[in-house]
């Protein structure tokens, strides 16, 4: 599986209505998705609390899954530490 595929936006957007994780607020889901993504195809991270404040996504792991059954694609996944806190989990492209 090549990692560093490009998926176009348009061909995104078809496939966003056909497979979906379970969610009675599909169209926002749908959306989020599509930022997010955007955002990492960018070589951005991105981890939860930046999922909420940037594309108000509070469920930033379903967001990834979508990505994930939609595109093919994995992306990687780090725990980092946080001060305070036990980790946080940040997604990489």
């Amino acid at each position: 599986m090549d990692d560093n595929r490009i998926i176009n936006l348009k061909q995104f957007s078809k496939m966003t209505t056909t497979i979906m994780n379970e969610n009675p607020n599909t169209a926002t889901s749908a959306s989020q998705t599509k930022q997010i993504l955007e955002y990492l195809q960018q070589g951005n991270t991105i981890t939860p609390l930046e999922a909420l404040r940037k594309f108000g996504c509070f469920r930033l792991t379903s967001r990834i899954w979508d990505i994930e059954q939609l595109t093919g694609i994995r992306p990687k996944r780090e725990r980092v530490k946080v001060t305070n806190a036990q980790g946080q989990q940040v997604y990489v492209m």
